[in-house]
């Protein structure tokens, strides 16, 4: 069985009626990233509740 993987963030689209909340959880969290590519691609498909849980001993 072969896992085709894709980027989530093109996965969400452009669609701004599809979602309006998102949920994000992870151990490590790169703030740069998040801001220039994760918030942005939200903010296009309207998504403007935006939560982030991560674990607190991996961030710097």
């Amino acid at each position: 069985m072969v896992i085709d993987r894709q980027n989530v963030l093109d996965l969400i689209g452009k669609n701004k009626h599809k979602y309006s909340s998102c949920i994000i959880t992870c151990y490590t969290f790169d703030f740069t990233f998040f801001e220039e590519r994760v918030i942005p691609t939200l903010r296009l498909s309207n998504i403007k509740n935006i939560n982030v849980f991560l674990d607190g001993k991996h961030l710097e």
